[in-house]
């Protein structure tokens, strides 16, 4: 056994090391550890070392010596390489660190022979299988240069700056390229060209992201995972119509209620049915909170165009329309609006690995439960729902009540007329119990009688249920290198041709956003510091002659290199001078045209327009 203080790796420069090696007749390399530090010349390295040695050391007998028999002492086998592959890694590391090329005599999976590219110099190294057969082992090596180093690193390469990087790319796939350079150079000393570390991130991108088919089987993967994490509850899952998720849903969670997203369903109607009627008819059907709403917005519908009455009436009405959503739901939302603020919660998240994704959402949410536990509310309901408790009591307003008895009204909503109980929280609208909220015709009711619109909320929308959704912990968790390995199988995927989508799909009428600090600054000119503009379009500036030809006759007036421009104490007086200005030329163009042969007609309508264009 070798001790491990003069255990270094068998590629480095040390000259302590590069003797040691003159003496063995066999030694073996590793590429099991490579990105640890070791002891290198003894003294600290500047730069990570792109290779090392292993922590084992593997011992021979005496009969095996080198293969080329010469009287040294018994071969020190300090590590081993388990393949070929490893041994030309360590090899290009080495060469790279060292900054020297080699020519690769021999580079077969049996053997790899290599020398200094450069001439006169001895360098050498052969390696070849180990008695064993299934590692590699360095049968020979001259460790001496008589070159000079080159500065230029051949042997760098997009694959090879992803394979060093690659801890910080699964980490952020979208590093910047200034901190992969900075990282790259202060732990290798090596410096790569943009194009590699564009090659390089991209490579690191293909490591980490998948890009698969929606189908069935993809969605019944994660929403099996779902289940397992959830249980068996009653839920109400809000999707759009993709491929497979219905029949997915419907097979998972069979005691959930499945909504369509209206905006999607819109979406696919007008694409097949564009007149702008039917889009109003579509609203009114998936807003109706009673059948009769719903019914005569279908039937309205039907008379224009038949085909997209039946489109819609093929779909369950359960999915799509108020109407039809179960009373014990609480909830009237018919878009997956949520979806995409929870996008946008967690956007910085989404480029990452999936592990680190999922790490970074249970924090996210660790801290949402924090926060939301210690919130303290003034009414016994939340402040967005006390918020729509005010708009209703507006509309409310407008609303004529008439006391039946028993906790019974009658309520007039200009022509139509509905029934409202307030003892069972009911309205013949249906909105109240679809919601959990009062209508506009029960908070009227409610008002007549000087109640509380807050007391005859559902009980969802208290502070209690609120408080109980927050009570639990998430917990923190150590590092996720300490963490049990479990295995997790990824469900079957198909990549897609090109690049993977990073931004969300929008849709062809979909406004794009815009940027907000461009639509609420206003521009100041430094130069005479008015608003709308900027210094390069300023009409203030400095005015500088043409430049003329050598030999040209040239006036005072146009050789002068700056002009006085006037100053104005407010918009108003240079809006003023400035249509003035232009009055004038056209009085002088209307001379010109009476009297084109006068020159000073001429000249005078070249100094109002200077003039104009100067204030």
């Amino acid at each position: 056994m070798v001790d491990s203080s003069a255990s270094l790796g068998v590629l480095s420069s040390s000259g302590n090391m590069d003797d040691n090696l003159m003496n063995n007749q066999s030694i073996v390399v590793s590429y099991e550890n490579i990105d640890e530090t070791y002891e290198y010349d003894r003294i600290d390295p500047s730069h990570e070392k792109l290779y090392i040695d292993g922590e084992e050391s593997v011992g021979i007998d005496e009969d095996e010596s080198s293969a080329s028999g010469s009287d040294v002492e018994k071969p020190k086998i300090l590590n081993i390489v388990k393949n070929v592959k490893g041994k030309k890694n360590v090899l290009r590391d080495y060469i790279i660190q060292e900054n020297f090329d080699i020519i690769r005599i021999k580079n077969e999976k049996a053997r790899v022979t290599a020398i200094c590219a450069s001439d006169g110099c001895p360098w050498r190294i052969h390696a070849s299988p180990s008695p064993d057969g299934r590692t590699f082992m360095i049968k020979s090596y001259e460790p001496l240069h008589t070159c000079i180093r080159q500065f230029e690193k051949n042997n760098v390469t997009s694959t090879w700056i992803a394979e060093k990087l690659k801890g910080s790319l699964n980490a952020d796939p979208n590093m910047s390229y200034e901190l992969m350079s900075n990282e790259f150079s202060t732990k290798f000393g090596v410096e790569a060209h943009p194009n590699q570390l564009y090659r390089a991130r991209r490579k690191g991108k293909e490591q980490v992201e998948v890009a698969e088919v929606e189908s069935k089987d993809s969605w019944s993967y994660v929403l099996e995972h779902l289940y397992e994490a959830i249980g068996d509850e009653r839920y109400i899952i809000m999707s759009d119509r993709q491929k497979g998720l219905t029949q997915a849903v419907s097979e998972i969670f069979p005691n959930s209620w499945h909504r369509h997203c209206s905006k999607h369903l819109l979406n696919n109607f007008k694409a097949k049915f564009p007149l702008l009627i039917l889009r109003a008819f579509f609203r009114m059907a998936v807003k109706a909170t009673n059948e009769f709403i719903f019914r005569k917005a279908m039937e309205k519908m039907k008379k224009h165009n038949e085909n997209a009455y039946q489109y819609l009436m093929d779909m369950p009405l359960h999915t799509w329309s108020k109407h039809a959503f179960h009373e014990s739901c609480k909830s009237p939302h018919i878009t997956n609006n949520v979806c995409e603020s929870f996008n946008d919660w967690i956007n910085e998240l989404r480029s990452m690995t999936v592990l680190n994704l999922v790490d970074g959402l249970r924090a996210k949410i660790m801290m949402r439960f924090y926060t939301k536990s210690i919130t303290s509310w003034p009414q016994s309901v939340g402040p967005r729902i006390v918020k729509t408790i005010n708009e209703t009591i507006v509309d409310a307003r407008f609303c004529r009540v008439k006391l039946a008895g028993r906790n019974l009204y009658e309520l007039y909503d200009g022509f139509t007329r509905f029934l409202v109980d307030l003892v069972s929280q009911t309205c013949e609208c249906k909105a109240w119990k679809i919601s959990g909220l009062p209508c506009k015709h029960g908070t009227a009711a409610i008002i007549y009688i000087r109640a509380k619109v807050e007391d005859y909320c559902d009980s969802y929308y208290s502070k209690e249920k609120y408080t109980t959704t927050y009570s639990g912990l998430v917990s923190p968790l150590p590092n996720l290198n300490t963490l049990e390995e479990i295995e997790v199988l990824p469900p079957p995927l198909r990549r897609l041709l090109g690049r993977p989508k990073k931004s969300r799909r929008r849709e062809k009428d979909e406004v794009a956003p815009s940027d907000v600090r461009r639509r609420l600054s206003t521009v100041k000119c430094t130069n005479c510091e008015m608003l709308g503009h900027n210094k390069r379009s300023c009409q203030s500036a400095q005015v500088k002659a043409k430049k003329r030809k050598q030999g040209a006759l040239t006036s005072a007036s146009q050789t002068s290199t700056r002009r006085e421009i006037p100053k104005f104490d407010s918009v108003q007086a240079r809006a003023k001078s400035q249509l003035q200005a232009k009055q004038t030329k056209r009085n002088i163009r209307e001379d010109t045209k009476k009297n084109p042969s006068n020159p000073t007609t001429q000249e005078s309508v070249s100094d109002v327009a200077r003039d104009v264009n100067g204030s």
